[in-house]
């Protein structure tokens, strides 16, 4: 009977283990991987000398329209809505410039600003303002000999935050940014599991 119980063990432990190590990657194992990879950034830099705003952002510059800015058309909203605090307190020869320093509300939002000696040099903060969410999984092409997969998928921007609700009134494109756009990821199968190795770069 002791025999019995352990060859009946050791049977169910070889189908268990054949099913893990199929080497298919999943739809759905695909999809949880991807989802919440990948989060937009945007940086602005105040110039208080030119009296604008640089802002720019790496990884979607179809929808948040990189570019220089008046001071006036983002301070304004961003003031207003509780995360930066503008003074005209640079002394510069005999006049004063513009300095810009975010806010209590702003830091706990995880917003973080580059510090400059003597505010001497342009202000410079980053933000997250947006998700590239999972739209689907289109196609999954495995390599069973090698252990990876590619994923071909589709996204889209959205869960925008405090911040990104803002800023895309003031420097998007919203036709761009309602765009479904096409991508690839790259897999790999480790002992654990498949992993991403590379999520490639957004294509439009």
């Amino acid at each position: 009977m002791r025999y019995c119980k352990i060859f009946l063990g050791v049977i169910i432990l070889s189908i268990l283990v054949g099913c893990g190590s199929s080497g298919k990657l999943s739809e759905k194992e695909a999809s949880s991987l991807i989802k919440g990879k990948y989060h937009v950034m945007v940086r602005l830099k105040f110039n208080p000398f030119k009296d604008t705003f640089s802002f720019w952002s790496p990884k979607a510059p179809d929808c948040w329209k990189t570019g220089i800015y008046p001071k006036k058309e983002i301070t304004q909203a961003l003031e207003k809505g509780g995360y930066i605090v503008t003074r005209k307190d640079i002394p510069y020869y005999r006049s004063y410039v513009w300095s810009v320093s975010l806010t209590k509300k702003a830091k706990k939002e995880g917003i973080k600003a580059k510090k400059f000696d003597n505010n001497k040099q342009p202000f410079e903060f980053e933000a997250k303002v947006c998700d590239m969410v999972l739209v689907e999984v289109t196609g999954i092409k495995t390599n069973k000999t090698e252990g990876t997969a590619i994923v071909k998928y589709t996204w889209k921007y959205g869960n925008l935050t405090p911040i990104g609700k803002i800023l895309i009134s003031c420097v998007s494109d919203s036709h761009a940014c309602k765009k479904i756009h096409k991508n690839s990821a790259y897999f790999a199968l480790y002992d654990d599991g498949w992993r991403i190795n590379n999520m490639g770069y957004p294509l439009r």
